[in-house]
């Protein structure tokens, strides 16, 4: 999928935008918002698997919607490593293989929101809200902490090595700071 210059020596997030745009013309703006606000009306117990799988596809929902509707203009000129983005996209199609329910569409829409999540918005990959084990991924103010992510970094395969949030400390997590600085992709 990703990238689709091989030549190019360096990537930008504004080249990403273009791709995952490109990408996303499979999914109807209209259909997209339309989806975003019958999920909404919606309400499960917080916690609660039903309430989690909620949270998720309006995060992914809202995140395609604001990928299509990206202002390139606005898109910034930063770089993006290539080798970062290729391991993401491995990880990724891995992690839908093993887990998601739905078809090709529902995998290329979880795909395509958790690419622009991670490398254009710079958001975690999960809504805030989020459950674990009792604990919920938080915001304050510019910044998002998770629960879960100490002890997701030291699976090498974890998509949340690519995750902006923060290892928020636990009983059970201990020092955040040395699950961080293990990051190496």
């Amino acid at each position: 999928m990703w990238p689709k210059e091989r030549e190019r020596k360096t990537m930008t997030k504004y080249d990403l935008v273009l791709q995952l745009q490109e990408e996303a013309e499979m999914f109807d703006l209209e259909v997209l918002m339309q989806q975003r606000e019958e999920v909404q009306k919606i309400k499960y117990k917080p916690g609660t698997l039903a309430h989690q799988t909620m949270l998720n596809t309006i995060y992914n929902v809202t995140a395609l919607i604001s990928l299509k509707t990206e202002a390139l203009e606005n898109c910034a000129i930063k770089s993006i490593s290539e080798k970062r983005l290729l391991a993401f996209e491995r990880l990724i199609d891995q992690y839908l293989e093993d887990y998601a329910l739905g078809g090709e569409l529902q995998r290329s829409m979880i795909k395509l929101a958790c690419t622009y999540l991670a490398f254009i918005e710079e958001k975690p990959l999960h809504p805030v809200g989020s459950h674990f084990d009792g604990q919920f991924l938080e915001q304050q103010f510019d910044q998002y902490y998770c629960p879960q992510k100490a002890r997701e970094l030291r699976n090498p395969d974890a998509l949340c090595h690519f995750c902006s949030a923060h290892c928020k400390e636990t009983p059970e997590t201990g020092d955040c700071a040395t699950a961080e600085n293990r990051i190496s992709v």
